[in-house]
């Protein structure tokens, strides 16, 4: 049988910056999930264009799960985001700010979300079940609708970042890499700010034998 552990953390990243988290996989009790919570931000900074050209800002950010195990495991990602306009929520994750009105004041129900695109590269691994990475990888592509796609009873979702990489063995320190990348731009239309995202890396053990 192997334990259910949950750790959550928030982080804060700039410009390609790197954040090493452990996330331990053990075998002690319960059924086979571990979790992490990740909080991404991004600062956009102020742009003003007269008479001339004005190219997106553009960020691109990595982190770097370290999950430690003795055999297989699926890793797929969860979060949400707020509706631009109203109350409720998106179910995927998407760096977001709330929009604030000419006196400062933060305006109810009312957010920007930036363009989030993500990647998956696993590294470390002494074997994957299909390929080692998802989302274009270190140049990301993949949408946050399908990085949340998570298994069903009938196996991996189409789309999701578990269909593409498969069961994960660790290589020959019992570890694994997750690196995540996410890119995100914002243009003239988005307030200056800082801009959150909130996601779950969630590791599933899945052991051969």
């Amino acid at each position: 049988m192997f334990s259910v552990r949950s750790i959550k953390f928030s982080l804060s990243l700039q410009l390609l910056s790197l954040c090493s988290v452990s996330v331990p996989l053990l075998a002690d009790e319960g059924s086979g999930a571990t979790s992490d919570a990740l909080e991404l931000t991004v600062a956009v900074p102020q742009t003003i264009s007269v008479n001339s050209t004005l190219e997106a800002y553009e960020e691109l950010q990595k982190v770097v799960i370290t999950v430690a195990t003795n055999n297989g495991f699926d890793i797929s990602f969860s979060g949400n985001s707020p509706l631009e306009i109203g109350e409720g929520t998106n179910p995927w994750p998407q760096f977001y700010k709330q929009d604030i009105d000419v006196t400062g004041v933060l305006v109810a129900n009312e957010y920007d979300l930036l363009p989030t695109e993500f990647g998956v590269v696993v590294s470390g691994y002494s074997a994957v079940e299909f390929l080692d990475q998802w989302g274009g990888g270190a140049t990301p592509v993949g949408t946050p609708q399908n990085l949340v796609l998570v298994l069903d009873q009938s196996g991996a979702v189409a789309g999701s970042p578990d269909e593409a990489i498969g069961r994960i063995m660790p290589g020959a320190e019992d570890t694994v890499e997750i690196n995540l990348y996410v890119k995100t731009a914002a243009s003239l239309k988005h307030q200056t700010g800082i801009y959150t995202m909130l996601l779950t890396a969630t590791v599933v053990a899945n052991p051969d034998n």
